[in-house]
């Protein structure tokens, strides 16, 4: 199965679609601003967002993504880059990143550039799943561990999405939301509100 099969099927999973719509209720964006999709992918977020009448940019490393993602959707912007080095000047109300984080070898890198590109009191939304907090009912408990261990260790941050609150306070010194503290289970989904040289309101756990 191909890396653009793999993702059109996780994207077709029950609950994907609520999941998106939720990250997109976290930017809490309004119409006409613009926002960035940092791996993109074959664009399904940018089209839906697109259809919200946000002005979505596209971005992804892999040139293939991005030519497939302008196939599909012609009429909307598709970037290659890297979320590290992104190819856009700024002026981003919204920043999203889904299942990205977890490949990435420095991830403070890309919080940086996701700071540098949004425009004071744009948000930043980051989700994904902790590749060693896998659930699965099998009927071999053993072999299972084992198989969600040997994927994890091929990953180059499989737990990203617990830690996405202390790297952005790390990156950004944020005062956090309300004193309180972050929960990211499995699936989880943490947004930051970007306040002229730090970021606050944290909050849309799932």
């Amino acid at each position: 199965m191909s890396m653009l099969q793999r993702l059109d099927a996780a994207d077709a999973l029950p609950g994907a679609a609520e999941l998106r719509a939720r990250t997109y209720e976290l930017l809490r964006i309004e119409p006409a601003s613009a926002v960035l999709d940092v791996g993109c992918g074959a664009g399904l977020a940018v089209c839906e967002l697109s259809s919200r009448g946000i002005r979505a940019v596209g971005v992804d490393l892999s040139p293939a993504m991005v030519e497939e993602a302008r196939r599909r959707s012609p009429e909307t912007e598709f970037l290659v880059g890297d979320a590290s080095a992104l190819p856009v000047d700024g002026g981003f109300a919204g920043y999203r990143a889904d299942k990205v984080f977890h490949e990435l070898a420095e991830p403070a890198l890309a919080l940086a550039e996701a700071r540098r590109v949004l425009v004071a009191g744009g948000r930043i939304v980051l989700s994904g799943h902790d590749w060693e907090a896998l659930v699965i009912d099998s009927s071999y408990p053993a072999l299972t561990r084992e198989i969600v261990r040997a994927r994890a260790s091929v990953i180059a941050a499989p737990r990203a999405s617990g830690g996405y609150r202390r790297a952005a306070r790390r990156g950004w010194v944020s005062r956090g939301f309300g004193g309180g503290s972050c929960r990211v289970p499995r699936w989880g989904a943490v947004c930051s509100r970007v306040v002229g040289r730090g970021c606050s309101d944290w909050g849309g756990f799932l």
